[in-house]
C-alpha cells in the first residue's frame, strides 16, 4: 500500500492537523509506504528554430489560408506539468511508520494481512481478538477496507479497536476506481455506520483521484473520501445502516428486522 503525497499530500496535512488526532497506542491497517515521486508527464517538445526561408515560406502559407478561409496549420503548444500541491515536507519520509515516529510517537502497530513488515497479521474478514478491542487511541486505515471481502466484520472489527474517545480515520473509494479493490462504496453506509455506532463525525470530505475538492463523489469518475470520527461511547452490538433512501419510500422510521431474523 502506498499514500501517494503528490495527489493526497495536501489533504493528509489537514486530517493529521485535527485537534487530538493523534493518540498512542497508534495503530495503522495497512504498511503504507510513502510516495512522491510521479510519472512523468508527456511532453511535447518543442521544435527546433526554423530558418529564414522555412520562416517565409510558413507565413505566406497562413496568409494564403486565412485568405482562403481555411483553418490555419496545426499550432503545437508546449504542455507543461501542472505544480504540486503544497504539503508539509515532514510528509516526505519513506513509509507511514517513520512519519509518526518523526512526530514524537512510539507505540506504533501496523496491521497487515500479507505485508511482513506488519507486527499484526490478522485477516480481517474474520473477529479480530478480545484483546484488541478498545485498544487503540487512533486507528488509520488508508485504503484498506475496499480490499477486504466482508467490509461488515472489517469495520466492525476497526470501530472495536478504537477506545472510547479514540479517534478513527478512513480513506477509501466512494466512485470509480474500477478494479482497484473488491468494493467501492456509498459513502452514506459509511458516514451511517459511523454514526449509529457511538462516533462523531469530525471530518468528511470528498476529493478526486488527483487530490482536486469534490463537493459530491458523483463529481469525478473516481473519488475517494476522508472520513474521520471520535468515538463517544463503547461498542455495543454493531449495529448496522440501512440506505435512508427506504425510509421516505416506504414511509416508515426505522427498519425492524423480521422475527427470527
Amino acid at each position: 500500500m502506498a499514500i501517494l503525497l503528490h495527489k493526497h499530500g495536501a489533504l493528509f496535512d489537514e486530517v493529521f492537523a485535527l485537534p487530538d488526532f493523534f493518540a498512542e497506542p497508534v495503530l495503522c491497517f495497512g504498511f503504507q509506504d510513502m510516495k512522491l515521486k510521479r510519472k512523468k508527464d508527456k511532453l511535447r517538445k518543442p521544435r527546433k528554430p526554423r530558418s529564414g526561408p522555412e520562416r517565409i515560406y510558413r507565413a505566406v502559407v497562413r496568409r494564403l489560408r486565412g485568405l482562403l478561409g481555411l483553418p490555419p496549420d496545426r499550432i503545437v503548444v508546449v504542455q507543461k506539468a501542472p505544480p504540486l500541491p503544497q504539503f508539509s515536507p515532514d510528509l516526505d519520509v519513506e513509509n507511514l511508520d517513520v512519519y509518526l515516529r518523526n512526530r514524537g510517537l512510539t507505540d506504533v502497530t501496523h496491521l497487515d494481512y500479507f505485508d511482513a513488515r506488519a507486527q499484526l497479521r490478522y485477516d480481517m474478514n474474520q473477529p479480530v481478538p478480545e484483546a484488541e478491542h478498545e485498544r487503540y487511541g487512533t486507528l488509520i486505515d488508508i485504503g484498506c477496507l475496499e480490499h477486504v471481502f466482508d467490509t461488515r466484520q472489517c469495520l466492525e472489527n476497526c470501530l472495536r479497536m478504537v477506545r472510547t474517545g479514540g479517534t478513527y480515520f478512513l480513506h477509501t473509494p466512494v466512485n470509480g476506481f474500477l478494479g482497484h479493490g473488491l468494493h467501492t462504496f456509498n459513502p452514506e453506509g459509511l458516514v451511517g455506520a459511523l454514526r449509529i455506532n457511538g462516533f462523531e463525525i469530525l471530518y468528511h470530505r470528498y476529493c478526486a483521484k488527483d487530490g482536486s475538492p469534490l463537493k459530491s463523489p458523483g463529481e469525478a469518475p473516481d473519488a475517494l473520501i476522508w472520513l474521520v470520527g471520535r468515538k463517544t461511547k463503547p461498542l455495543g452490538e454493531f449495529e448496522i445502516p440501512q440506505q435512508g433512501k427506504w425510509h421516505g419510500r416506504y414511509d416508515v422510521d426505522e427498519v425492524t428486522p423480521a422475527s427470527g431474523s
